[in-house]
């Protein structure tokens, strides 16, 4: 039988690395026939083809495939190579094509060790495949950072998928095609820090339990389908810095407790459907660095507390309806760089041209 496997092993993979290959295998080197090969002798042999290299077998014959496809032979496989300094920190992107059994058998062996998903070699991915979330990564307990940003990812994200991920600080899914709504119980994840959903086609609304992540400093989920209001519950993000919206299908007024958002610096909600008038609460903002309300239904005066803002550098607000703005009172912002109210304005002695 060892002859038959070492005969095997060099007929599909005469360059395999040797170390992998016990010593009395290595020497018998008499190629068999593939009609000669039991099945068990072609896992067995098989299993020895480092991962990357053995899926290429699976197109020899729909034997090989059933085969080289079950989840035994994926554990058997995998046990046989020390991945870590391959996948333990950082998947690579042949691991986003491998069989749901195989990420599977690999998150089960190796999940505990897992910190750090991150998809450095994107170019290698082809826009044509269509490939879901890979919902085996919520097996990956220690988690920490998940980056599958402009990975051609398509279809929903299952509930269950961050229900096991309470060490995550990182998660980047932006610049994909996901659709469906965003999981609820994305409020497991306490200590999240950045996340960033742009550039999908998410709908619905935001989930309640998105305001309530204590430790959340960068909230991104602009260029969706989202719906909805802005919660109140919104002012329970002590620490967050930048909360993108802008392009949207939000609506309704914002919410007098976005003036407890005293660390943010970026607030960005430009093309939704926010109607009524700016609260008060908005001058409580004085680190605000950069503000987009531009293309919504925002009108009235704004409110003497807006004058408060010294730290602002960008100030977009074209599309709306309000009342009483001078171009001369823009002056009172001392840093700031760019403006859109649709006219040219004259602000510290720089023209800026405004469409």
């Amino acid at each position: 039988m060892i002859a038959a496997i070492a005969r095997v092993a060099y007929l599909f993979a005469p360059d395999m690395n040797p170390i992998n290959i016990p010593h009395h295998v290595r020497r018998l080197r008499h190629p068999l026939t593939m009609n000669e090969v039991p099945n068990e002798l072609i896992v067995l042999a098989l299993s020895w083809i480092h991962p990357y290299m053995v899926f290429k077998f699976r197109r020899l014959s729909h034997r090989f495939h059933q085969c080289l496809s079950h989840s035994s032979f994926a554990r058997v496989n995998l046990s046989r190579f020390d991945l870590s300094r391959e996948l333990m920190s950082t998947w690579t992107v042949w691991m986003l094509h491998w069989p749901s059994e195989w990420r599977v058998a690999y998150a089960r062996l190796h999940g505990s060790s897992c910190r750090t998903v991150v998809l450095a070699d994107r170019k290698n991915l082809k826009p044509a495949i269509r490939r879901r979330f890979p919902e085996e990564v919520h097996l990956l307990c220690n988690l920490q950072y998940l980056d599958l940003s402009r990975c051609h990812l398509q279809g929903v994200i299952l509930e269950n998928a961050f229900c096991q991920l309470e060490n995550l600080k990182q998660l980047d899914l932006s610049m994909n095609g996901l659709n469906g709504c965003i999981p609820r119980n994305i409020g497991n994840l306490k200590k999240l820090v950045y996340l960033n959903l742009n550039c999908n086609a998410l709908q619905g609304d935001i989930p309640e339990s998105m305001w309530t992540l204590p430790t959340l400093v960068h909230l991104c989920l602009a260029q969706n389908n989202l719906s909805g209001g802005l919660s109140e519950n919104v002012g329970n993000l002590k620490h967050i810095k930048r909360l993108v919206l802008h392009h949207n299908n939000l609506s309704g007024r914002l919410p007098e407790t976005v003036g407890r958002l005293r660390t943010l610096l970026s607030l960005e909600i430009g093309h939704n459907h926010f109607a009524g008038s700016l609260p008060e609460s908005i001058g409580d903002l004085t680190n605000l660095s950069d503000l987009d309300i531009s293309f919504n239904r925002i009108s009235g005066q704004l409110p003497t507390s807006f004058w408060r803002l010294q730290r602002l550098g960008t100030l977009l607000m074209r599309g709306n309806d309000f009342q009483g703005l001078e171009p001369e009172s823009l002056s009172r912002f001392p840093g700031l760089q760019e403006v859109d109210i649709s006219q040219v304005l004259e602000v510290n002695s720089d023209v800026l041209l405004i469409h």
